[in-house]
């Protein structure tokens, strides 16, 4: 079954994706990705993607009190 299956029959279409901007906060990115029960969201400027923000690589910046740790 999957062996011959395309990629573009399981995808998300991109009219369909949840996406942010560089400017959007972590904050609501993080609120997106647990309201969607997501683990990454595209991250576009002018309907380019410039990157991805995944949730497990937010938790390794917070610290123990929630906070944003600072680089």
């Amino acid at each position: 079954m999957w062996p011959n299956r395309a990629a573009g029959e399981v995808m998300t279409p991109v009219s369909d994706l949840l996406t942010i901007t560089p400017n959007d906060s972590v904050e609501a990115a993080i609120r997106h990705m647990a309201e969607r029960h997501l683990n990454q969201l595209p991250v576009v400027v002018d309907g380019r993607l410039v990157g991805m923000i995944a949730r497990v690589n937010v938790l390794r910046f917070l610290d123990p009190n929630g906070r944003l740790q600072r680089r």
